[in-house]
């Protein structure tokens, strides 16, 4: 059984960790950064699993990595000249994280363009965007936008009394039969994620 992928995104609620083991690739020969005003899915079309394609409705960042003689092919047959470096995370005191289908991004980012001091940077191809706004109101809007492309709104930071998650997660009745098999008494972080109840406690 993958345990591994099972804890990822349980929140300490099924296990604990005693022992991690990294296996970590090699580094690049060569990672570029690349920016460019060209729209980032017709760029990502033109490329061979790129490493990273930042998009924040105005400039795509795009890191290439590997072989000098690749990276160059695949800068050139995305029609990428211009020499830049990594993007920088949006900033602010209130703070979130949206997941939508990555098909959705396109609409997405301009939804978010509407909303006044909400800056936000997407990842291309992983369906994710980072959220920052200069007051809570930005980020319960941003949260809006989310639901309505059939995403949600993670809260990392800020926006004092606003639920972390927002709505029902959709795997609720599949995440309490694995912490009812893996926690039977409920002693692994109760509480810690939404509309998930703690087995209860056997009696003594």
């Amino acid at each position: 059984y993958d345990v591994p992928r099972l804890l990822v995104g349980s929140m300490g609620t099924i296990g604990v960790l005693v022992q991690v083991t990294l296996r970590c690739q090699p580094r690049a020969r060569v990672a570029r950064w690349i920016t460019t005003s060209a729209d980032p899915f017709d760029a990502r079309r033109r490329m061979f699993r790129p490493s990273c394609i930042a998009w924040d409705g105005e400039t795509t960042c795009v890191l290439l990595e590997g072989h000098p003689d690749d990276v160059a092919a695949e800068a050139k047959a995305a029609g990428l000249e211009t020499e830049g470096s990594a993007p920088a995370w949006p900033d602010g005191t209130h703070r979130g994280r949206i997941s939508v289908r990555p098909s959705r991004l396109c609409e997405v980012g301009p939804a978010l363009d509407e909303i006044d001091g909400v800056r936000w940077l997407a990842g291309v191809g992983g369906g994710t965007v980072h959220v920052a706004a200069v007051d809570p109101h930005g980020l319960v809007a941003a949260r809006e936008v989310a639901h309505a492309h059939e995403g949600w709104l993670l809260r990392e930071a800020g926006a004092p009394g606003m639920s972390g998650y927002g709505r029902a997660m959709p795997n609720l009745a599949i995440l309490e039969r694995i912490r009812a098999a893996f926690d039977p008494t409920g002693k692994l972080s109760p509480g810690r994620l939404p509309g998930v109840a703690a087995p209860a406690p056997s009696p003594a």
